[in-house]
């Protein structure tokens, strides 16, 4: 029989009827609609939950904030199954398959940022919220949503480690390693610019279209920028 527990994950993130509002405020999902970034619609269905999104904006939306959200969401719970952590090692050591994918996961939860992901919640929630007055979204539980994804990215890296016996997420890669030392100052900088230009968008804050303008402008340069750092998007 198997001893993998039944996941609370959906009822956490995927089910919380907070995920999608948690979303539209803290990723820039509204404006990249808005921006003509990709072929088609970023939705479905304009007024439908997570299921109704496309995957490529879903996946490149977290990836702006640097969460990465789609890409490690899981990972925790799937490498802290009790009593499985021996036969988890054995297989990063002795399977290529499962070391290239823990390695994989773990080059992006080398490039996610909890600090900077903060920063988006900090900034954007309470504007979202501002804009949501007399709808039933609560602002403390998207608040408490925000913690619990930053939790879960702390212990998914853990977790990763853990499994692999390594030091660090760049598992020994030292070009990845270089490679990040040089670009997260750049990153760092375009995503305070890109959190505080969706912030003026959001509460309005420009005295004219032609202004409104200029910083749709500056946001997809952030976009562009963000994505072109990252190198796993695009």
């Amino acid at each position: 029989g198997s001893r993998v527990q039944s996941s609370d994950l959906p009822a956490r993130f995927g089910d919380n009827a907070n995920m999608m509002p948690y979303f539209r405020a803290v990723t820039p999902e509204k404006q990249l609609s808005n921006l003509n970034v990709g072929s088609r619609p970023a939705k479905r269905n304009p007024k439908g939950g997570v299921e109704s999104l496309r995957a490529i904006p879903w996946i490149f939306a977290w990836s702006q904030t640097r969460c990465h959200l789609p890409a490690w969401l899981g990972v925790n719970e799937g490498l802290s199954v009790s009593g499985l952590e021996p036969t988890l090692q054995d297989m990063y050591k002795n399977w290529p398959w499962f070391r290239e994918l823990l390695e994989l996961i773990a080059m992006i939860l080398a490039k996610a940022d909890p600090t900077v992901v903060e920063n988006y919640d900090k900034q954007l929630i309470p504007v979202f919220m501002q804009q949501q007055a007399g709808k039933s979204d609560s602002e403390d539980d998207i608040i408490e949503l925000g913690k619990q994804v930053r939790r879960e990215l702390k212990s998914a890296g853990e977790s990763v480690l853990r499994v692999s016996g390594q030091r660090d997420l760049n598992m020994g890669n030292e070009i990845l390693s270089r490679e990040l030392e040089v670009r997260t100052p750049y990153l760092d900088a375009l995503n305070v610019v890109q959190c505080e230009v969706m912030r003026r968008l959001d509460n309005e804050e420009f005295q004219s279209e032609e202004e409104k303008d200029l910083l749709m402008d500056g946001l997809l340069v952030t976009i562009n920028g963000i994505a072109a750092g990252m190198r796993n998007s695009g």
